[in-house]
């Protein structure tokens, strides 16, 4: 750095062979190119050269106000260039910047938001209401139906579609349980008429046995004990009675047996609750009486049989007991009774047990149970529900 007619310069020299080759530029010149550049920083920003000789620039006061200064060193380190900017030009541009990044937040937030709605309503919440009908058609609601038109066309498209299936599900359900109730009454029909031959021809036997000994009043009383007995057998066609016109029909039926077996058993009816309002299916309590009076006089230790029947009402079920004081249940026929699994063999023996059990699992679809154990004789032990799933007949 040189003066040249009395202005501070910057000279370069470059030697080349036995050419010397030189400029110079003035420090105001450099100036002025920079001061334009910092002008960006407002108009108190400025440019100081700092060299050998001090100029009357750089000798100004700035210290009205507060700078931040940026300097730089030449490589020839013939002079520095300081560049003083005002703080507060500074703070003003960073001001605008951090309320134009505010601005493009809060715009880039309601973008989200107006994004987030859209997604919710077009799409989140129809997949929302599908999800909720496919659980409640899994869980056996064929009634969930879906508006097609609330929706997208595309979803649209999967609401009709989920509403047909629905629809078909409905209509096939429909059917299946129209076939199989008709299935259930051919079974019950013929489960009812499956009634043994050998007890009618057995009580022709007691008639014609009573007539040989001339005791006409008691034939007067067994022919009308049968005819009750075939009357309630052939007009029962509902799948439920009232629980003591079948005890009425159990008594009749033990009379007739009374006539066959005179002075061998004895039985007991007990109602323990109001039996008005209890319904069950006909003829249940018959079969385990009867498998009663066939097995209960195989025990040789007791001369006379004793039945005992109990009806109880509880809070939820109907309990009925059979029981007696015989030889109980043989114990491969218990074993198979507590087990659930077929009794009937090749003669037909035990196929009245077997009869009604199918029957109870019809009428009330699993939700009756039966018990058997041996104590003291032969017990079972029959659980009803109040509310039976319906009446077939």
């Amino acid at each position: 750095m040189a003066e040249v007619e009395k202005k501070e310069c910057l000279i370069h020299i470059q030697k080349n062979s036995d050419i010397i080759i030189g400029f110079w530029v003035s420090t105001d010149s450099l100036k002025k190119i920079t001061d334009m550049e910092l002008t960006a920083y407002g108009e108190n920003a400025h440019l100081l050269v700092e060299s050998y000789k001090k100029t009357d620039e750089e000798n100004k006061d700035f210290s009205d106000k507060e700078y931040l200064e940026v300097f730089a060193v030449s490589r020839l380190h013939a002079f520095q260039l300081h560049a003083l900017i005002p703080k507060d030009d500074i703070y003003k541009n960073v001001s605008v910047l951090k309320w134009m990044l505010v601005l493009i937040s809060f715009i880039f937030l309601l973008l989200i938001a107006a994004q987030y709605v859209t997604t919710n309503h077009y799409v989140l919440k129809p997949l929302q209401l599908l999800k909720e009908a496919m659980i409640r058609i899994k869980n056996g609601d064929l009634s969930s139906r879906l508006n097609p038109s609330s929706v997208n066309p595309d979803f649209g498209e999967v609401y009709e579609a989920l509403n047909n299936m629905s629809d078909e599900l409905t209509k096939l359900k429909i059917d299946v349980y129209e076939e199989r109730i008709k299935k259930q009454k051919f079974e019950l029909e013929f489960l009812r008429m499956q009634i043994k031959p050998h007890f009618f021809l057995n009580c022709l036997n007691i008639i014609y046995s009573l007539v040989n000994a001339g005791r006409y009043s008691l034939i007067q009383t067994m022919v009308v004990r049968l005819s009750d007995y075939f009357r309630y057998i052939f007009r029962t066609t509902d799948s439920f009675v009232n629980v003591e016109k079948d005890l009425e029909h159990v008594e009749n039926y033990l009379q007739i047996q009374a006539v066959r077996y005179p002075n061998r058993f004895t039985y007991k009816i007990r109602r323990d609750t109001d039996t008005k309002n209890i319904i069950i299916p006909p003829m249940m309590i018959q079969t385990f009486v009867e498998n009663s009076i066939k097995y209960g006089f195989s025990n040789p230790i007791r001369d006379q049989l004793k039945i005992g029947i109990r009806v109880l009402e509880e809070e939820e079920i109907y309990s009925i007991t059979i029981r007696d004081n015989g030889k109980g249940f043989p114990p491969e026929v218990l074993k198979k009774l507590q087990e659930k699994s077929s009794l009937e063999d090749e003669n037909g023996n035990h196929i009245g047990i077997q009869n009604t059990l199918k029957r109870l699992e019809l009428l009330y679809q699993n939700r009756a149970i039966v018990e058997f154990e041996n104590e003291e004789g032969a017990q079972v032990h029959i659980y009803l529900p109040k509310h039976q799933v319906e009446k077939l007949l």
